[in-house]
């Protein structure tokens, strides 16, 4: 997750990751950071570096596909396609199936979603990566942090963009924005 974030760095991208639900006859999930922005393009060729004049940026696998190929395959993972029962789909994986958090909430607010992930057992790495770049986080986050995006993506069949990540030491609380 590091080293691709870096890697982006340099390329001088800068913007936040964007999950696109699978399009045609595909079924992978992919993920798009833009150079800089908001826009993501019409269509995605099959290469990494896109330089669409209009969002160049990165196409990459998203760190949570692993995870949901393991769900499909061990847990029988059927990604509803209405917005309430996804949401309740995400919070029994991270209490039960995973057992990530004692508590997860996702609300709906405005336009935005936001996870309140409570008692996050990965918190402390979570923190390292922050340490090492708080970006990251959003930029290309990790398995678990684009988990509720890549479902969003796949089962509304739309692009889900991650805004904001925000630990809160004491609770061992992760709070994100989608």
């Amino acid at each position: 997750m590091l080293n691709q974030c870096r890697i982006c760095a340099d390329l001088g991208v800068r913007g936040d990751a964007w999950f696109l639900p699978p399009s045609g006859g595909e079924r992978a999930i992919r993920e798009f950071i833009p150079v800089q922005g908001l826009e993501i393009p019409e269509s995605f060729p099959d290469f990494s570096f896109l330089t669409d004049p209009a969002s160049p940026g990165i196409l990459l696998t998203p760190s949570a596909s692993p995870l949901i190929d393991y769900l499909e395959r061990k847990g029988g993972l059927q990604v509803p396609s209405t917005e309430p029962e996804l949401l309740h789909g995400i919070v029994e994986i991270c209490e039960d199936v995973l057992e990530l958090a004692e508590k997860v909430v996702i609300e709906r607010v405005g336009e935005t979603l936001v996870m309140r992930v409570e008692g996050y057992r990965l918190f402390s790495g979570c923190l390292s990566i922050a340490s090492h770049s708080p970006k990251c986080c959003t930029m290309h986050p990790c398995g678990i942090c684009s988990l509720p995006a890549c479902l969003l993506a796949m089962g509304l069949r739309t692009p889900w963009h991650l805004e904001h990540v925000r630990f809160e030491e004491g609770r061992r609380c992760l709070v994100v924005v989608f």
